[in-house]
């Protein structure tokens, strides 16, 4: 069996890929921020109210904890950056080969041609797959990139027999 597949990914699908990638570990990090948002708050409000410091002795450091602290939220516009990046794979149209034995993955500055064993578990999404290589490593592929609705099954169905969930 041989599944052909070519296009590119879009800035959008790249960034919602990032989005399911990281959110186990965004949703922990937020959950924690915001609590320690919260104390930072009541805090600043108790030291501006009980204090003699003067504003501008306390605007830095809250300007840069809260800076700090938001991480969680402006994190994956950083991630979505990394789109642009010139060794970004999906910047520019890729095409290969699905087939028994792995997945070939050609750019135009990159080949890639993984056998199974390399994955480690994959996300299925309706119109999304991510395929999960290494700690933070993964591989977009869209309904897009394959021509026929059977070819997007039949990968499908291939990730069910070669790849655990994650």
């Amino acid at each position: 069996m041989k599944i052909k597949f070519g296009g590119q990914v879009s800035k959008k699908e790249f960034k919602q890929a990032s989005r399911i990638m990281y959110s186990r570990v965004l949703l922990s990090t937020r959950l924690f921020f915001g609590i320690v948002l919260i104390i930072l708050t009541v805090a600043l409000i108790y030291t501006v109210i009980s204090s003699k410091l003067s504003l501008r002795e306390i605007v830095f450091p809250a300007v840069f904890g809260y800076a700090l602290f938001t991480f969680p939220w402006w994190f994956p516009f950083l991630l979505s950056s990394s789109y642009d990046r010139d060794e970004n794979i999906y910047r520019t149209p890729v095409h290969g080969i699905i087939n028994e034995n792995g997945i070939s993955i050609e750019g135009r500055q990159q080949k890639l041609n993984p056998g199974w064993e390399m994955f480690n578990g994959y996300h299925l999404g309706e119109n999304l797959v991510l395929i999960y290589q290494g700690k933070n490593g993964f591989n977009i592929f869209t309904r897009e990139l394959f021509a026929a609705e059977t070819d997007w099954a039949q990968f499908k169905g291939l990730l069910g027999q070669k790849i655990q969930t994650k």
